[in-house]
């Protein structure tokens, strides 16, 4: 049972970030290349789940290679960096 968030993320807004991350993961420790065309390319993730109060809007989202974004998969920021050996 997934639950939803309110919000709309236009195409639009999933370009303006692609172009803000330079097309890359937003992972630090990773900065994959994301290939716009390629299939399952990248994943839009939120940064604070949605299963934990985050929401739709644009400072919520950042978009992950697949690989990182099936690790995170529903972590809290902190837990995420954490994770990853980062301080935040």
């Amino acid at each position: 049972n997934r639950k939803r968030a309110a919000g709309y993320i236009s195409a639009g807004a999933v370009i303006n970030l692609l172009e803000l991350q330079k097309y890359r993961c937003a992972e630090p420790s990773c900065k994959k290349k994301i290939k716009i065309g390629e299939k399952n390319a990248f994943h839009l993730d939120h940064i604070m789940p949605i299963s934990k109060g985050g929401d739709n809007s644009f400072g919520n989202l950042q978009c992950l290679c697949p690989s990182c974004n099936q690790r995170k998969s529903a972590k809290l920021p902190e837990e995420w960096a954490k994770e990853n050996w980062r301080l935040i």
